[in-house]
């Protein structure tokens, strides 16, 4: 389901899901590690208050005596000094001189100093409690939240994807079932009675729409063929016996030559568009190449002797494809067409190699500037020279390529086939070569 570069629908929303779980979980520990070390924090400086209020309760008399007085509270981690002139000062720890009264916080080395110092009278009391123990709780209580979130975590992950695949397996079910549809096919079973299942029911909505219409622009080519096809056999038949009278004048009878030319240009893009339409998508079949060529070159020239372009069919007698016939035959048609019409050429000379065909002529050439767009429809060298306010001058002679190569086009793409052409206008080494491709 994967593009190169691309997420498929499951992984974007696991990856969604475990981005929330996860954005949550930082959010929660974070909190945790901030409340655990207030509530430590909070603690010693309560516990410090409170030997604060018991000393101040104390006989103070029997409190205030003179010199550096180290004694231990009944709190094991409080050390107490109580400083009653400056050479007691000087006989304190560095960091604990010359502080004035209030609360302090200090990290002596390794170690985590909670000190609050407070007036008695004349004497300065120092109170200190080691919250080295207090701090190392502190650190063993984030790795515990760390380890319990990096497992939320993964946890979230495995749950996301299991999550994911239960909501995007209906839709990729469905996803497969549509890229295999073709008009024609049955309709999809709606088993389900969610989004998933409404979503069926509306393409199979769709999907008779479709084929409604398919079947509306096929029944529309059929009768528009049938009758343009009619009154064209009628025109060709009367100039065909037209042409029988003896006595008519030359510029008659070719004005009866070009209708009869032009009813068969209209017939033949009739049936190739036609078949284009409704035949064109047959199954592969073995086709030999060689046979292929001479029978649409039959049908192409009908066997006129007087013809000027020679065919010179190099393709082997046992050289076998499996390919669309149908198809084959008619870019092979169109080509030779093409040729006869428009290169001016006097041999056509078709060879292979490997899956690919050539139809190489020594007419006068396309010039470059026309390769690019020769398999536009009704496309001429002039069309370039047109557009815009330009006009032709009367004289000019507007030679179109009409449909038979925007058709092999049309047709290649359908079969997935390429279609490449080369061309030289060099007197003397003119030549037009069309490459066939066959995937």
């Amino acid at each position: 389901m994967n593009n190169s570069g691309y997420l498929s629908l499951a992984q974007r929303m696991s990856l969604a899901l475990t981005g929330a779980v996860t954005l949550f979980v930082i959010v929660l520990c974070v909190l945790s590690l901030w409340a655990f070390d207030s509530m430590e924090d909070n603690l010693v400086d309560t516990t410090l208050l409170a030997e604060k209020d018991r000393i101040i309760a104390l006989d103070t008399r029997a409190a205030n005596r003179t010199g550096v007085d180290i004694q231990e509270s009944l709190n094991q981690p409080i050390r107490r000094w109580n400083v009653a002139s400056p050479a007691d000062e000087n006989m304190l720890p560095r960091q604990l001189r010359n502080l004035s009264e209030g609360a302090y916080f200090m990290h002596p080395g390794n170690e985590t100093w909670h000190i609050l110092v407070f007036e008695r009278g004349a004497t300065k009391t120092i109170l200190l409690y080691d919250a080295t123990v207090n701090e190392q709780r502190v650190h063993d209580f984030a790795l515990i939240v760390i380890m319990a979130g990096l497992l939320c975590i993964g946890l979230s992950w495995l749950l996301a994807r299991s999550v994911s695949r239960r909501i995007t397996d209906p839709v990729q079910s469905l996803t497969q079932t549509l890229s295999s549809w073709a008009p024609g096919a049955s309709n999809l079973s709606a088993s389900r009675n969610d989004e998933v299942g409404r979503l069926i029911e509306a393409f199979n909505r769709m999907q008779s729409q479709v084929e409604k219409s398919i079947a509306q622009e096929k029944e529309f080519s059929a009768n528009l063929n049938h009758e343009i096809r009619t009154p064209l056999t009628t025109i060709r038949t009367d100039a065909e016996l037209a042409l029988e009278d003896a006595s008519l004048h030359p510029d008659t009878t070719m004005r009866l030559k070009r209708t009869i030319s032009n009813v068969d240009l209209i017939t033949d893009t009739l049936e190739s568009t036609v078949h284009l339409k409704t035949e064109a998508r047959q199954e592969p079949e073995p086709v030999n190449l060689r046979e292929c060529l001479e029978n649409a070159w039959e049908t192409s020239t009908n066997d006129d002797a007087g013809m000027s372009l020679q065919l010179v069919n190099q393709l082997l007698p046992g050289e076998v494809l499996v390919v669309n016939r149908y198809a084959m035959q008619m870019i092979m048609r169109n080509l030779i067409r093409n040729t006869m019409e428009h290169a001016g050429a006097t041999i056509l000379t078709v060879y292979s190699s490997g899956q690919r065909l050539y139809f190489e002529d020594n007419g006068k050439g396309i010039p470059q500037a026309d390769l690019p767009r020769i398999f536009e429809r009704y496309y001429s060298s002039h069309t370039r020279d047109t557009q815009g306010s330009m006009q032709l001058p009367s004289n000019v002679p507007l030679k179109r390529r009409g449909l038979g190569l925007a058709i092999v086009k049309h047709i290649c793409e359908l079969e997935h086939w390429r279609i490449e052409v080369e061309s030289s206008t060099q007197p003397g080494a003119s030549m037009t070569r069309f490459i066939l491709q066959v995937a």
